[in-house]
């Protein structure tokens, strides 16, 4: 079986080993790779299976775009429209007629920033997104003209911070916007995505997890700046990115591509740079009419497939030279399509999107799955009938007709459709995943609502439920569930591997941490049995298992003791230090973390000294994973949870590189030279104890994490910081009340 490993290393890249940005257009069976570019030169690679690359030249070597930012290629109107900003200084709109080019100006600089894409929409309509200071804009574009300067921001693609990257995909009548930030210098650079189901340009919302691709770790690190393609096997989809290699001298950029999968209005994927299986490519392929067979229907001389059962992705690819084309579906079943419309049998015929030019390539894509039969052309969806109204069995193949008399260029066709493939794909451990997407048929499902979009739940049936996997290597791993319970106990078996569930809610959903299992390297598949006291399962997470100490002292009467603590900020590790009023940042900014992203339950104590003329903060971070410091991002920059102390009081935050206040305790007086802070996380229980009051808040949001601390400005200093199982009775929660 064909595999490959991340980070991808390809002939001729920029400088022997640069290749950032990348964007991945699927056409006529090939895939071409684009990347940022140097020189005055935009270099394209090709490929028919996403793994192995062909260097394929440059596609473009005009003055105008010495140093293309992005370069970006849609087709429509009969053409290869391309959008680069160079050097960052606004966009130039070039066109070409194959993907290869070359590529010429159609425009002058239009401005608008970096980082612009094209998107059609199924009506034919194009729009332009590209980067902003507050998040994605998006504008209307009337091709070959440029992009109305009048655009609109999306407002739940703000990152907090600089937003960059967009990509738009329609999947099943919704638009998946993926997006970029914050900073291209800091390891947390990461992809985003919200769904609309209204339009390309309004009706967006944030999923409970919106974050696809984050790592911070040495090893792979500042993955950002995505593009969206369909697979090989033309119903699965990939997202191509770079990992930014901070370590190496010089630094550079590199092409990554993992599997995305989707629940409903849900996308996921799991980043891997340990090997993995190449993409499922199609079962049956052909250019130029080679290896069809001709068969008389109708009159008509038809290029036929072999049969391809009830579920199927097909695409035939064509110019039809201005004449009409027929795609035998069955043998009674043709489907007509010009350029006045398409029609099914003797139905009525429905235009066609205004942006087909039909003296130039189609790509006719049809596929049948257990929802519905739809068809596309050139990407846009044309036609969609529920599969209880229309099924096709698929034993008679299909057959391709024009009129115009000229050979098919790539016709191939799978046995996926409807991300079907999901349910036998590897999924790459650590990693979080779908429950739905188990490795025999779907089970019952039920739906149940995520962000106001339709999502897949699955209700565990007697029998074991598998899935396929690929885990990076031998080792412990803990095992949390997003699931609703119909007991307050319940047990499963995973692997062999029995786990008991105790005190369970049973209303709604919640994340619960089932258990440490032992996963090898060689595991193809995980599978669950024995299951008891669950209704629906929701999503699986797998991380390296870790316990928290029982006690652990890391800052004692100002100083440091524990040498482990990992501190960030402008001066490394050198930002925080001892002051005369404890252990605080160096200059304005310091914060350092311990334990491991396996920590589950345990409880943070913090005596804190406070200079009089305070005019800074002090926090401390519980079940924090993924984080990172770069001094142009936002701000804190981590997943999990902050209880920040000010002058005022202590709020208790939710953290996505930025924050939601989740509540706030009040001093009531001004405080004078010590506050002590109790902390505990025990499953979803939040507890905050200082001086007598009490702040507590059950969120599941982020079940595991390490510890840590943060002083900003100048006035707080930690005299005393203590992370483990229990705090120990070390006398500060003790301390006489702040006055």
């Amino acid at each position: 079986m064909l595999s490959y490993q991340n980070p991808f290393s390809l002939e001729h890249q920029w400088n022997g080993n640069q290749l950032g940005d990348p964007f991945i257009m699927r056409h006529d069976g090939y895939f071409y790779l684009y990347c940022s570019s140097h020189l005055a030169q935009i270099k394209c690679w090709r490929s028919e299976n996403l793994t192995e690359w062909t260097y394929m030249g440059s596609v473009c070597d005009l003055p105008e775009i010495e140093g293309a930012y992005a370069p970006e290629v849609l087709y429509t109107h009969g053409r290869f429209y391309m959008v680069t900003a160079p050097k960052g200084s606004g966009h130039y709109l070039l066109a070409a007629d194959a993907p290869t080019g070359p590529f010429s100006l159609v425009s002058e600089n239009f401005g608008l920033l970096i980082d612009g894409s094209l998107f059609a929409d199924d009506d034919g309509r194009v729009y332009f997104t590209r980067a902003g200071h507050r998040g994605i804009e998006i504008h209307d574009v009337d091709l070959p003209n440029t992009p109305t300067t009048a655009g609109k921001i999306i407002p739940e693609s703000y990152l907090n911070h600089w937003t960059e990257g967009p990509m738009i995909i329609k999947r099943e009548g919704l638009y998946f916007l993926t997006i970029t930030g914050n900073h291209l210098l800091s390891r947390g650079y990461r992809i985003d995505y919200i769904v609309s189901p209204e339009g390309p340009d309004k009706g967006y919302q944030t999923p409970r997890n919106p974050t696809l691709l984050l790592e911070v770790g040495d090893e792979f690190h500042a993955l950002g700046h995505s593009s969206t393609v369909l697979g090989p096997d033309m119903d699965s989809w990939f997202i191509a990115y770079h990992s930014f290699n901070f370590l190496a001298e010089p630094r550079y950029r590199s092409l990554n591509i993992d599997r995305l999968s989707f629940d409903g209005g849900r996308m996921y994927t799991n980043a891997a740079w340990w090997p993995q299986a190449a993409p499922a490519g199609p079962v049956f392929t052909s250019r130029g009419g080679e290896g069809m067979p001709q068969a008389q229907r109708e009159g008509k001389i038809f290029w036929m497939t072999p049969p391809m059962g009830r579920t199927f992705t097909a695409e035939f690819n064509i110019n039809p030279q201005g004449k009409s084309v027929v795609l035998l579906l069955d043998d009674a079943s043709p489907l007509h399509i010009a350029s006045d419309g398409i029609a099914l049998r003797d139905g009525a015929k429905k235009p066609l999107p205004t942006n087909i030019n039909w003296n130039a390539h189609l790509t006719i894509r049809v596929a049948q799955g257990r929802k519905a039969f739809r068809v596309w052309l050139n990407g846009m969806t044309v036609l969609e009938i529920p599969t209880a109204a229309f099924s096709l069995s698929g034993e008679a193949g299909m057959g391709l007709w024009t009129e115009a008399n000229t050979l098919p260029g790539f016709v191939g066709f799978s046995h996926t459709a409807e991300g079907s493939g999901d349910h036998t794909a590897a999924i790459n451990i650590p990693g979080r995943f779908p429950a739905v997407h188990t490795e025999s048929a779907p089970p019952e499902t039920q739906s149940h609502t995520d962000f106001g979009l339709p999502a897949r739940a699955m209700r565990p049936s007697p029998s074991p439920v598998s899935y396929q996997i690929n885990v990076k290597e031998t080792g412990s791993y803990t095992l949390f569930l997003r699931l609703e319970a119909e007991a307050k106990q319940a047990t499963l078996s995973v692997n062999g591997q029995a786990l008991a569930l105790d005190n369970l809610t049973t209303q709604g959903f919640t994340t619960v941490c089932a258990g440490v299992i032992t996963l090898n390297k060689t595991d193809k598949k995980l599978q669950l049995s024995q299951i008891t006291g669950i209704r629906l399962l929701d999503e699986l997470t797998l991380i390296p298992a870790a316990t928290a100490p029982e006690s652990l002292s890391v800052i004692e009467k100002g100083r440091l003791i524990h040498s482990p603590l990992r501190i960030l900020g402008h001066k490394r590790g050198n930002s925080m230090l001892r002051k005369e009023w404890g252990f605080t940042c160096a200059e304005n900014f310091g914060v350092g973390y311990v334990g491991e992203d396996g920590w589950t339950d345990y409880t943070l104590e913090a005596g804190l000294n406070i200079n009089r003329h305070t005019n800074g903060t002090a926090s401390l971070y519980l079940r924090a994973t993924k984080e990172s410091w770069f001094e142009h991002q936002a701000t804190p920059s981590l997943l999990g949870y902050r209880v920040k102390a000010d002058s005022k009081g202590i709020s208790l935050s939710r953290c996505h590189y930025g924050e939601e206040l989740l509540g706030r305790i009040e001093f009531g007086a001004d405080i004078t030279t010590k506050v002590n802070i109790t902390v505990s996380v025990q499953g979803g229980k939040i507890a905050v104890h200082c001086h007598g009051a009490k702040l507590e808040y059950t969120d599941t949001h982020y079940p595991h994490g390490k510890a840590g601390l943060e002083a900003t400005g100048e006035g707080w200093g930690f005299e005393r910081f203590i992370v483990g199982k229990t705090h120990g009775g070390t006398g500060w929660a003790k301390s006489p009340p702040v006055a």
